[in-house]
């Protein structure tokens, strides 16, 4: 666990940073599903700028659904919409 209490990616990101520099950390694989891959890419990367740190963010399937069939099943559905909301959120907000 990296950071105290955090209630989203941004604060998870600025904790892992944190983390990364006081423990001279130069690389760091951060798995994500595959919706919420291109809001996590973003965020870490604006949070890393500037710093040595390679960051690594590959995305995974979940198990209730595929990236060629998320459409098909509710939860892709519900996955799929939340990271829209999510992404243009923290595109406003960060």
């Amino acid at each position: 666990m990296f950071g105290q209490a955090n209630r989203n990616t941004n604060d998870e990101a600025v904790a892992l940073r944190d983390w990364a520099d006081r423990h001279g950390v130069s690389r760091i694989v951060i798995p994500t599903e595959i919706f919420a891959a291109r809001r996590v890419r973003w965020i870490f990367n604006r949070e890393f700028a500037g710093s040595s740190v390679h960051l690594e963010i590959p995305s995974f399937e979940p198990r209730h659904y595929t990236r060629t069939e998320w459409w098909k099943t509710e939860a892709g559905m519900i996955a799929f919409q939340n990271e829209v909301l999510k992404y243009f959120y923290y595109r406003l907000k960060y």
